[in-house]
């Protein structure tokens, strides 16, 4: 009884997927360059710690 049917994706699913795809893969390189863009303040910031560089 439709079997066959509800196998089948129907475009709506099809492009919602998609969007939903897109939208975590943004959601991914924005966390990464969020990590990036902190690390490479905390090196700013840490790096004349480390190094004893005079303030």
């Amino acid at each position: 009884m439709g079997q066959s049917h509800s196998l089948s994706v129907t475009p709506e699913l099809d492009f919602m997927s998609q969007v939903y795809l897109m939208c975590l893969d943004a959601l991914v390189s924005e966390v990464i360059m969020g990590i990036a863009s902190l690390g490479f303040l905390w090196a700013v910031f840490l790096l004349p710690l480390v190094f004893g560089v005079p303030t």
